[in-house]
């Protein structure tokens, strides 16, 4: 094997993530999880939604449902502030049409590329809520892992 396909093997793999701000820390997802990062507009709320489906946002000629990550975990819905903003998530599962949602950040978040050697597992009891899949340091900062397929379940049984 020649030297520089040795180094490309063991090269370690990086993913490109955002760091999504949300009132109490940060959230940690792969960059290709997130379709846009819009500015924050109201959302059309919806009639007897739980307090942490907040509404349809009007996103490229879609309505997208929108979530508090902060309500889902039990907290209250934070005001959206001056510089919030929407990050759209491409859907995991096949059933949302358009196959997206909607959390709503409060700044604009932080590309990272994160490696193996750049991040650690914190939450050795295990996640506090089931849309948290893990808490963990990366790059010396604390940011939680959402479990997207707690969220989309969530969002099936209210939209269903």
């Amino acid at each position: 094997m020649s030297q520089s396909a040795t180094a490309t093997a063991t090269a370690e793999v990086r993913v490109r993530s955002l760091l999504l701000p949300i009132v109490d820390g940060q959230l940690l997802l792969p960059n290709a999880a997130v379709a846009e990062i819009v500015p924050y507009t109201d959302p059309e709320p919806l009639p007897r939604a739980p307090d942490w489906m907040l509404g349809l946002f009007q996103w490229r000629e879609r309505r997208v449902p929108t979530l508090s990550f902060e309500a889902v975990c039990g907290g209250p819905v934070p005001p959206a502030g001056a510089r919030a903003r929407v990050a759209v998530i491409n859907a995991l599962s096949g059933w949302l049409d358009p196959p997206f949602y909607a959390l709503v950040i409060r700044d604009l978040p932080h590309l990272v590329q994160v490696g193996r050697d750049g991040i650690r597992t914190l939450d050795d009891s295990g996640p506090a809520h089931a849309a948290v899949r893990s808490t963990v340091d990366v790059l010396g900062e604390t940011a939680h892992i959402p479990s997207l397929d707690t969220l989309e379940g969530m969002l099936r049984n209210v939209i269903a």
